[in-house]
């Protein structure tokens, strides 16, 4: 008689309140006057990465960077194919860590009411502690879950035991979750609307296909 196999694949997921969150800003402007553009773009750079150095001495930032601002023109062309003038561009991009979320939408009410402020995206986070050992918990039950599976089909062909013979995953078992942002007035009369952040839970996962050899 042939040995009977038997390959199934287990999977696990705990999901995990977010514990930092990073977000990316980009201050951006156009127009005619490439100095004027450079001059405006970087006062503003100044004036952000001033007050992340406060917030980090506080803190509330855990660590932040920034690229080198990019200036840059270019002649559009018209609907009729005409050549039109030059149009500058300046540009740069921020990305700041924060460890407290309220802090962080005080934050980006303020920063994101200039008109060259664009807030890009905000990943959530865990720490690399946390994520460490909740992807071993979640590998560790993805593996039993893998052994239930197999137990049971096995149950059902009328055989007790299974042994496990081959464990593989994927090259990356654990995905960062999603993240969600909001605003809203915040009741305020006048300026920028608040910025209520409402962080998803990361999810934490891990995948194995596991072969098992049915023990007659």
């Amino acid at each position: 008689m042939s040995e009977l196999t038997i390959v199934v694949t287990g999977t696990s997921q705990r999901e995990v309140p977010a514990e930092r969150v990073t977000v990316r800003l980009r201050l951006a402007a156009d127009g005619s006057d490439r100095d004027a553009l450079v001059s405006e773009v970087g006062t503003q750079h100044a004036q952000l990465t001033s007050q992340v150095e406060q917030l980090q001495s506080a803190g509330v930032v855990s660590w932040w960077a920034s690229d080198q601002l990019q200036a840059w023109g270019e002649r559009p062309w018209s609907n009729d194919g005409v050549q039109l003038p030059v149009v500058h561009h300046a540009a740069v991009e921020l990305r700041v860590r924060f460890v407290d979320f309220a802090a962080l939408g005080v934050w980006l009410t303020e920063a994101a009411a200039a008109e060259t402020v664009t807030v890009a995206g905000l990943d959530w986070e865990l720490e690399d502690d946390t994520r460490d050992s909740i992807t071993a918990q979640v590998q560790i039950a993805a593996v039993h879950d893998a052994v239930t599976r197999a137990s049971r089909y096995a149950a059902a062909l009328g055989h007790e035991r299974v042994e496990a013979v081959e464990v593989t995953e994927p090259a990356d078992p654990a995905q960062p979750g999603v993240m969600a942002m909001s605003y809203r007035d915040g009741g305020r009369t006048g300026g920028a609307p608040a910025f209520e952040l409402r962080p998803e839970e990361v999810s934490v996962r891990a995948s194995v296909t596991a072969r098992f050899r049915v023990v007659v």
